[in-house]
């Protein structure tokens, strides 16, 4: 997983002073406290313990997306799981991703479905979806949210006030105002169709 995530250029958290302790409250001794979190097979029997790490984890000031993988179907333990995941998202902003990495499919897979989760099947994709989840908030931030596309704020026309436009008319429309549209030339001899140069775009006409 950390491999995934150098190549898609994110980083693991480092946790803050008081998520290591609640870890320490949570987990076994022999558990890895630091990221990424090993809760050994003590969630497996104690729903509790997962909840309480995945809370933990997820109320960290440092992590911005909880990564979750789930290697195994395990029946009802992975239903169990998939509740503390679900109640831990109710109450935290922190985006959790679950990545269900099985073929097959149960109780567990669809509890967080059915509870707004998005179980990712790979770890590869999972990251690969995370990175482009963060570039769209990138863009989004930096989105006029007052534009309007152009057809929406231009005045309408009259009803009378159109035009029917030949294909070549409307080429020439579009190339005017900046768009680059294919271009076309007339072929007396059916060797010339051939040519690469017909189906080359006709450039935009340069704007003063």
């Amino acid at each position: 997983m950390h491999r995934h995530g150098r190549i898609a250029g994110l980083r693991l958290s480092k946790f803050a002073p008081q998520t290591l302790e609640a870890l320490g409250r949570a987990l076994p001794g022999y558990a890895a406290f630091d990221n990424p979190v090993d809760v050994t097979a003590e969630v497996l029997v104690n729903a509790e313990v997962g909840y309480a790490a995945l809370k933990a984890t997820a109320s960290d000031p440092n992590t911005d997306l909880v990564l979750v993988p789930i290697p195994v179907e395990y029946g009802k333990t992975s239903a169990m799981l998939a509740d503390s995941m679900v109640r831990v998202q109710s109450e935290q902003s922190t985006p959790i991703v679950p990545v269900w990495m099985s073929d097959r499919t149960g109780e567990g897979h669809r509890k967080m479905i059915e509870g707004g989760l998005m179980p990712m099947r790979a770890v590869g994709n999972a990251v690969q979806a995370v990175k482009r989840f963060i570039e769209y908030g990138k863009w989004q931030a930096q989105f006029d949210h007052n534009w309007r596309p152009l057809g929406e704020i231009a005045p309408r026309r009259a009803k009378g006030d159109c035009a029917a436009l030949s294909e070549a008319g409307g080429k020439a429309l579009l190339a005017r105002a900046g768009v680059t549209v294919p271009g076309g030339v007339v072929a007396p001899r059916p060797a010339r169709r051939r040519r690469p140069s017909a189906m080359w775009p006709q450039k935009a006409p340069a704007r003063p």
